[in-house]
């Protein structure tokens, strides 16, 4: 007959075993998701926002959460400038967004938005694109169109974290390509650097 002590102490280390294979199998499966999240994507790609019928294009992969709701996620990515002009054509405006929080809202379409989203305990962000309207987001795999039949500019980039857009005093700045003789009817292009 074994002791109750020995018992006790066998229970414990069976207890102690069990958990220690349990943490390292977790840590495997989280190990693994997160290098394939990322095996596409080592240099950073960014994540283009046209104008016309709203497009949201990302050629490592975009994952549709619903229908109204698309979204790029990459660990440990993060956008790290939202660059803005003419389509086709040099930037007009580049803003810093490292460690900041703000929501895109097309002012034609106040249904498109392109905010962020934490994941990962705020090691990534994920970049959602809304569409909401009842057709929702058509395409797939690395493009998605949102149908609105009017552009994305002039738009509003509101930052949430209580500090101004960059280069002036105010919470928002707009975002829009003015007519200019050659382009009556110019479209823009936003890039948002995700890396």
């Amino acid at each position: 007959m074994t002791p109750m002590n020995q018992q006790t102490m066998s229970l414990k280390n069976k207890l102690l075993i069990s958990g220690g294979v349990v943490l390292l199998a977790a840590a495997a499966a989280l190990y693994v998701g997160l290098t394939r999240s990322t095996k596409s994507t080592k240099s950073g790609s960014p994540i283009e926002v046209g104008d016309g019928s709203i497009v949201f294009r990302y050629p490592p992969g975009i994952n549709k959460n619903s229908n109204q709701e698309v979204e790029v996620r990459e660990f440990p990515h993060k956008v790290t400038t939202i660059t803005f002009g003419y389509y086709n054509s040099q930037p007009t405006a580049t803003f810093d967004v490292r460690k900041r929080d703000w929501t895109l809202t097309s002012d034609n379409n106040p249904a498109f938005q392109v905010s962020l989203r934490s994941h990962w305990l705020g090691l990534g962000k994920g970049v959602v694109g809304q569409c909401a309207y009842a057709t929702g987001w058509s395409g797939g795999s690395v493009s998605y169109i949102c149908p609105v039949g009017s552009p994305l500019t002039p738009a509003t980039l509101t930052f949430t974290d209580g500090e101004p857009c960059p280069g002036t005093k105010s919470p928002a700045c707009k975002l829009g390509c003015p007519p200019t003789p050659n382009m009556p009817q110019p479209k823009c292009e936003l890039q948002l650097e995700y890396k």
